[in-house]
């Protein structure tokens, strides 16, 4: 009973995603594998190398369809702390809508203003 109650997890391979999907938080994995998962596109899942990380899934390459690998860019990995060639855990996350977000400045002596909503 325990098993049907711990979210379903897959390995795959990991490899580089193309320069002009880098950066947008997504990961590109096989469609067998999003529908084993219960994954839409667009869902979160997290990745589980050495360290966890969440991102998008989304449909692989076209030249992908078929293979057992998760495309993924060097931001995702380095915060997995994996490289392309290793293998990798994923499930869907159990993501919830966020209460507050707070934005904060990425370089010093910049100030961002404004109100505070509740």
């Amino acid at each position: 009973m325990a098993d049907e109650e711990q979210a379903k997890t897959r390995r795959l391979q990991v490899a580089t995603m193309r320069p002009d999907d880098s950066g947008r938080g997504i990961a590109r994995l096989p469609r067998a594998v999003m529908a084993e998962l219960g994954l839409a596109e667009g869902d979160v899942i997290t990745l589980k190398g050495k360290r966890s990380t969440p991102a998008r899934a989304v449909g692989p390459y076209s030249e992908d369809e078929g293979l057992e690998i998760i495309r993924l860019d060097g931001l995702q990995r380095a915060n997995a702390e994996i490289g392309s060639g290793d293998f990798i855990e994923i499930s869907k996350a159990d993501s919830k809508p966020a209460q507050r977000v707070i934005f904060a400045p990425a370089q010093k002596n910049l100030r961002l203003q404004g109100s505070a909503h509740s």
